[in-house]
Parts: structure tokens; C-alpha cells; sequence
């Protein structure tokens, strides 16, 4: 995942990353919460599951 990407959809997810140099002079990368990510990909599997059954079931009806 691309977290600026992700950043647009589900903002929540999405630690910003940031240019100022840290103690280390280092950068702050943006960072995504994959714990926090599950909930959405099961819900869209689902999703997808569903439109799969429901295809399915068009297509023995049609081919009936």
C-alpha cells in the first residue's frame, strides 16, 4: 500500500510522514496502520462475494 494513496480514501489509517529532520537527521516517513486496515478488506471481500453469488446466480438462470 501506497500511504499517501491510502491517505485519500481512508484517512485514518494514514500516519503523515513529515520533511523536518528528526534528533537522528532523519526524515519522518508516512506509515499505514495494517492492524487498522483488516476491517476494510474483509467488508470488501464480502462486498465481492456477494456480487460474485448474485453474477452466479444470473448466469443459471440465463443458461437455465
Amino acid at each position: 500500500m501506497i500511504a499517501q494513496e491510502l491517505h485519500e480514501h481512508i484517512p485514518n489509517l494514514v500516519t503523515q510522514g513529515s520533511d523536518e529532520k528528526n534528533t537522528f537527521g532523519h526524515t519522518m516517513p508516512w506509515s499505514v496502520d495494517y492492524g487498522k486496515l483488516t476491517p476494510y478488506l474483509v467488508k470488501a471481500i464480502q462486498e465481492q462475494q456477494t456480487i460474485i453469488e448474485d453474477l452466479k446466480t444470473r448466469i443459471e438462470t440465463l443458461e437455465g
